[in-house]
């Protein structure tokens, strides 16, 4: 079965913190490929700064979480050998936000697993966010989000994966199967997104 190597950024620096985005990848088959997997995500974040809360951080880890697709199990954790610098929110200093708001991207793929297309989504939160008069994300704001995202899956094409899981549905609550599927695109909707939890 394949592997998923999971990479892990954690947010800091505002209410509510610490807030965790992983991001899957597939066929990251030595050190430089996950090295640049991990610079490819910093790069992301990095394309978001300018609309992070001022004094916040955004800090790819210095490990990334290897699994077996099928089963969800952890085999190791290998070292990325040049962690990314953390990437600093540079809003305006005072400018207000809420904590549980942001924007969400939606990764696409193509594939169909257990008859469902498979999808994923990644919740920006918080942003500093620039609105529209009609109460929807400001042009600005999803152009530079959608920028960071294309950003993103053109960089780590054939790698960036969404990974689908299948557990059974009684008691214990266990993962019997598990699928990769490559992001092929990102899209980024003109609204906001809620964010319920920061554990995941």
């Amino acid at each position: 079965m394949a592997d998923v190597h999971r990479i892990t950024a954690i947010w800091q620096g505002f209410q509510g913190a610490p807030g965790y985005t992983k991001f899957s990848f597939m066929g990251l088959t030595d050190a430089s490929a996950l090295t640049a997997a991990a610079t490819a995500v910093r790069t992301f974040f990095n394309g978001l700064a300018t609309q992070l809360p001022s004094g916040s951080t955004v800090t790819v880890q210095s490990v990334a979480g290897v699994y077996d697709m099928a089963n969800g199990m952890l085999i190791r954790e290998d070292p990325i050998l040049t962690p990314p610098a953390p990437v600093t929110g540079t809003a305006t200093a005072g400018t207000l936000y809420s904590g549980g708001v942001g924007v969400y991207v939606t990764w696409l793929t193509g594939a169909v697993y257990n008859g469902h297309k498979v999808r994923g989504r990644t919740y920006l939160v918080p942003l500093v966010l620039g609105g529209a008069s009609d109460g929807t994300l400001g042009t600005g704001t999803v152009t530079l989000v959608q920028n960071a995202a294309n950003a993103l899956v053109s960089s780590q094409a054939g790698k960036l994966a969404i990974w689908s899981k299948t557990f059974t549905k009684t008691e214990p609550i266990t993962q019997i199967g598990g699928g990769l599927s490559t992001v092929t695109s990102a899209n980024v909707p003109d609204k906001t997104g809620i964010l319920r939890s920061r554990r995941d």
